[in-house]
């Protein structure tokens, strides 16, 4: 159609041009007609110009229709690829979250099997159980020895090492202080946050994941300046952390100590520290108590929320010295754990004084099953003062650090300053008195106490295994006495529960007995249809059988009550044993030749008793067995009876025989109950002979008992002096076997810390591949994302240019139409112009012939 409309736009234009070039006839007429012609003509040229106009905007709204169109499809199509993309990120996206999880889950697995482990290991008494995370554990390591204090280091340490991460500048307050890279980098980034803490035998410690905090942490202060961010102001005494504590309801949250308090060493801080120094809210870091085993950076809440937070908490802090030791006291471990919900360990503090000096890959803090590995060497250097960073980034001329409304107080400033003078003057004479050679000297004297405290670092740690081996020992001793004291309970409880056991034996027996007299006295008496005799003697007959079913009964209850009575006796000797065996373990439980005599006594007691047992089992089966069987042919003679009895009697027969039947049945029966009678008389006698032979037996046991430990005591005092040779010579062996072992322990321990060490690296590597993984993918989603929005960039730019060029080519075709139009309208104008000239040169000659004629005729007249 917009072809055809095309074609017609096409032929129109040349029938114009055919109009405007057909010659005019109002040239040949006169000049009224030829005006009105002229005028139709125009008013045809502007419809046609405007049917023309209109055909071209609807020939334009085409266009722009199908363009809207084409870029709807478009629009529609890079919809669909994108959701098809952003289906596909979504599917990565879950499979990530799904497989993050699994490591998690791996993790927190691996975490709680560790944390068991650990727990277990460390066996916490119920003193340490509600002391930890405040005291020190004196018994878990030995008292530091002299050599162990000297220093091996100085603060040239920390200025070498922790230039890569960071930039030192110069104060006139705090001389040289450091400032991390990630402080300028992270404008909310906190000390004490990235890492997390652990319960240790001196109190808390910070176990930071950042590679300067291994000094940063542990050693020196920190404050907050304001404008610049936190910095770190070094200091030379070591400490699990330097921290203040609170805590309140389900939070806890804790902030740096300031610089100031630098001005003492070995000084007791508590919760009046944040009055004293000025620390304000923003120095606070807050978390909920069931994140507190976890990596707190996640879990840090806003600081926004510190000022409500200070208000609904109260102060904790405990650092205080023991041993010339800081033991940094806060929260209880107990109570946090409880809220934890999961195994978290309280661990062992070991410290690496010397050797991560020379490899720096073991400064981080290290867990090794219930241990915690910590690089603390000593940098109580006398001329710590008169060093200098090897590269310093500026100055910092005046501070303004950030602190709560009341400030610091001002005689804390000048115990401060004063310090720091007493340490400038304590350089300057070191210096002076080694002269020019000072930084040799000082090297000599480092390396000097490096080798005195590795070797006592050696004997500290041997020691240390060793209060390790006892205190587990002493645990597991704890261990077995409180399960032997939970099997007496049971024991106990098993003994006082039997008598209820028997009576309702004896209830159940009597239930059966009624119901076993019930049915058969109701057969007896059916057969008193037959005449008063025969009821008579069929009640008498349902009365004996009673009779023999109640005696039965009691029988059997007497043997049950038997065996059962032989059961008590059975556990009244074990019981005895048991207590003869802790009699004899109190008497000497070291000696071999005691142990095999009670052994064997007790094999002889258990066989006699076995015996006897047997015996007793036999008698009084046999006794069941004679019993059944005098029930079972008392039985049968009563059927025997009762089927004559049944049937009808003839009646030829006469009164006296059947009187002398009846006796003769009477005499029967008596014999049987004579017989019953002796078998239930044999059955007691047999019963009573079991349990007489059980209790001399019992006695004669007790007898044998008493005097094996009379003998054994006698035995164990004859041979206390062999005893205590022995025991020099076994403790000897001992202290040797308990060397190997914990040399082997230590190999065992090594390994295991090795292969941990190994799972965790390929751990960590599989985790940092998965990384990675995702952050490859991630950055291939980041790349098509980014080329499809190049695309769509680009199809957006192609149809702008499109666009342009449409309308450059619809103003060109404007600009050519309105030429072709200006053109027309210029021939138009010259064909008038010629027109009109034509028309006055005809007028002229007209008028020129008109004037000849008038000549002509003149001159004629």
């Amino acid at each position: 159609m917009k072809r055809s409309r095309l074609l017609w736009t096409s032929s129109l234009c040349l029938v114009l041009s055919a109009c405007d070039n057909k010659p005019k006839p109002e040239a040949a007429e006169g000049g009224g007609g030829g005006g009105a012609a002229r005028g139709d003509l125009a008013a045809q040229r502007a419809a046609l110009e405007d049917e023309r106009m209109e055909i071209e905007r609807e020939r334009l709204e085409e266009e722009r229709l199908a363009l809207e169109e084409e870029k709807a499809a478009l629009a529609r199509d890079r919809e669909a690829r994108l959701a098809a993309r952003e289906e596909d990120a979504a599917a990565i996206d879950a499979s990530l979250a799904e497989r993050q999880r699994e490591i998690e889950s791996r993790e927190t697995t691996l975490g709680e099997d560790e944390g068991e482990l650990a727990a277990r290991e460390s066996n916490l008494s119920e003193r340490e159980m509600e002391q930890a995370g405040q005291e020190y554990f004196s018994d878990w390591e030995p008292a530091p020895v002299a050599d162990y204090e000297e220093p091996v280091a100085d603060y040239e340490t920390f200025y070498e090492d922790l230039q890569p991460y960071g930039s030192w500048f110069e104060t006139p307050d705090y001389g040289y202080v450091y400032q991390p890279t990630v402080v300028v980098q992270d404008t909310s980034w906190r000390p004490y946050t990235k890492g997390r803490w652990a319960c240790t035998n001196r109190g808390w410690n910070w176990c930071s994941e950042e590679p300067f905090g291994w000094a940063c942490y542990h050693y020196g202060r920190w404050t907050c300046v304001q404008g610049r961010g936190w910095c770190w102001v070094p200091g030379d005494e070591w400490a699990p952390s330097w921290v203040c504590w609170r805590e309140g309801g389900d939070h806890v949250g804790w902030a740096p100590l300031p610089p100031e308090t630098l001005c003492y060493r070995r000084h007791q801080w508590t919760s009046s520290v944040e009055t004293d120094f000025g620390i304000g809210s923003e120095w606070f870091v807050f978390v909920n108590c069931k994140n507190m085993a976890d990596s707190l950076w996640k879990h840090c809440l806003p600081p926004g929320r510190n000022p409500f937070l200070l208000e609904h908490t109260k102060g904790i802090t405990n650092i205080h010295v023991v041993r010339d030791q800081v033991i940094c006291g806060g929260p209880r471990w107990d109570a946090l754990r409880k809220q934890v919900g999961k195994p978290w360990p309280v661990y062992q503090l070991q410290l690496n004084r010397v050797s991560a000096l020379r490899d720096r890959g073991q400064r981080q803090a290290q867990f090794q099953g219930n241990r915690l590995a910590v690089f603390a060497p000593n940098l109580e250097s006398r001329w710590n003062a008169q060093l200098k960073p090897s590269r310093v980034a500026g100055q910092w001329a005046d501070l303004k650090v950030v602190r709560a409304e009341t400030g610091i107080k001002p005689e804390w400033r000048e115990r401060f300053r004063d310090a720091r003078e007493k340490q400038k003057e304590q350089a300057v004479a070191w210096t002076r008195e080694h002269g020019e050679g000072n930084a040799k000297s000082r090297q000599e004297q480092l390396e000097a106490n490096r080798q005195k405290v590795q070797e006592a670092q050696r004997g500290l740690q041997a020691k240390q295994e060793k209060m390790t081996v006892t205190r587990r020992e002493q645990a597991k001793r704890d261990r077995e006495a409180a399960r032997r004291d939970a099997k007496d309970e049971q024991t106990v409880d098993r003994t006082t529960t039997r008598p209820d056991l028997v009576e309702r034996q004896r209830q159940n027996a009597e239930r059966l007995r009624q119901l076993d007299g019930g049915p058969r006295g109701s057969v007896a008496n059916g057969g008193g249809a037959n005449g008063q005799g025969q009821g008579t003697a069929s009640r008498g007959e349902g009365t004996r059988t009673e009779q023999r079913d109640a005696a039965a009964l009691a029988r059997r209850q007497r043997i049950e009550e038997a065996r059962q009575k032989n059961l008590e006796g059975v556990q009244q000797g074990q019981v005895q044993r048991q207590q003869g065996q802790e009699a004899e373990g109190a008497a000497g439980a070291g000696a071999d030749r005691v142990a095999e005599a009670r052994r064997q006594n007790r094999e002889q007691a258990g066989q006699r008793q076995q015996q006897q047992q047997a015996t007793n089992d036999g008698q009084v089966a046999e006794a069941r067995q004679r019993i059944d069987e005098v029930n079972r042919r008392n039985q049968a003679q009563a059927q025997q009876r009762q089927q004559p009895q049944v049937q009808p009697q003839p009646q030829q027969q006469d009164q006296p025989g059947r009187r002398g039947q009846m006796a003769e049945n009477q005499q029967q029966q008596q014999r049987q109950q004579e017989q019953a009678r002796q078998a239930q008389e044999q059955a007691n006698n047999n019963n009573n002979n079991a349990e007489q032979t059980r209790r001399e037996q019992q006695q004669e046991r007790n007898n044998q008992e008493q005097a094996n430990r009379r003998e054994q005591a006698e035995t164990a005092r004859q041979q206390q002096q062999q005893q205590q040779e022995q025991a020099r010579q076994q403790q000897q062996e001992m202290n040797n076997r308990q060397q190997q072992q914990q040399q082997e322990q230590a190999r065992r321990e090594q390994a295991r810390a090795e292969q941990q060490q190994q799972e965790q690296a390929r751990q960590q590597e599989r985790m940092r591949e998965q990384e990675e993984r995702a952050q490859q993918r991630e950055a291939a989603r980041q790349e098509q994302a980014e080329q499809a929005r190049q695309q769509q960039e680009q199809a957006r730019q192609q149809e702008q240019a499109r666009q342009q060029e449409r309308m450059r080519e619809q103003q060109e075709e404007q600009s050519r139409r309105q030429e072709q139009a200006r053109q027309q309208e210029q021939a138009r104008e010259q064909e008038r112009s010629r027109q009109k000239e034509q028309e006055d040169n005809s007028r002229q000659q007209e008028r020129e012939r008109a004037r000849q004629e008038d000549a002509q005729r003149g001159r004629g007249r």
